[in-house]
């Protein structure tokens, strides 16, 4: 497990992750669901299985909004945005959370054209992080 983490911040370091779109609130119990998220990013991106980038990849990182409560109600959407460098493409995905014991899944990919328009990508099934 050790080597696992020791992997996944060597590859997640280069993303430059950026702050988060939430505020910091450790009493919130979602709190811990953008680390997670981020890190079944990475999971896809090194397998070679996150749509729209390779696995050398770089770039920034943003995440959505949390939900705010009291209490975790599932399923838990969460969207992360990474504009790559160089370049600055943008890609957007969403990752869902079906219960407190599943792994989060991609269930949306785009990428945002040069006109503004977006495009969808297509998702190998299921793509599913631990």
């Amino acid at each position: 497990m050790n080597a696992s983490i020791a992997r996944f911040w060597f590859v997640i370091l280069p993303l430059l992750l950026s702050a988060c779109a939430s505020q910091h609130d450790p009493d919130n119990p979602y709190e811990p669901f953008t680390q997670q998220a981020i890190n079944a990013l990475a999971e896809l991106k090194v397998a070679g299985q996150l749509p729209g980038v390779t696995k050398g990849t770089k770039g920034e990182l943003q995440s959505g909004s949390l939900p705010i409560g009291d209490k975790v109600v599932y399923p838990v959407p969460l969207e992360l945005r990474l504009t790559t460098t160089p370049g600055n493409a943008q890609f957007g995905y969403v990752f869902v959370k079906k219960n407190k014991k599943a792994g989060w899944v991609l269930v949306r990919a785009w990428r945002f054209l040069p006109d503004g328009k977006v495009e969808d990508l297509t998702i190998p099934a299921p793509v599913t992080a631990h």
